[in-house]
């Protein structure tokens, strides 16, 4: 995270969590790094692998699918980029 807050480069954060937990969670334990989008579960959206709330990131971040890496620890994760058009 630190280089790549070095390299300004636009960071965001999505979960299965519950969406205020995960808010709350981030800007407690990585504020300094600026997150520009998080979202957590939101009873609207569906969940990962499903690619509504990574795409609706990308649109937020005006920057094309395909020019976002999706990093994540999980297959679902790698699904979710892959679903989204993103670089897994």
């Amino acid at each position: 995270l630190n280089e790549l807050k070095k390299l300004d480069c636009n960071l965001a954060v999505l979960s299965n969590k519950p969406h205020e937990f995960t808010v709350t969670y981030v800007n407690h334990f990585f504020k300094d790094y600026g997150f520009k989008e998080i979202h957590g579960q939101k009873q609207n959206v569906p969940k990962k692998p499903n690619p509504k709330a990574a795409i609706d990131i990308a649109q937020a971040l005006n920057t094309p699918c395909e020019n976002i890496f999706f990093v994540g620890d999980t297959k679902v994760d790698m699904q979710t980029a892959k679903n989204a058009g993103m670089i897994a």
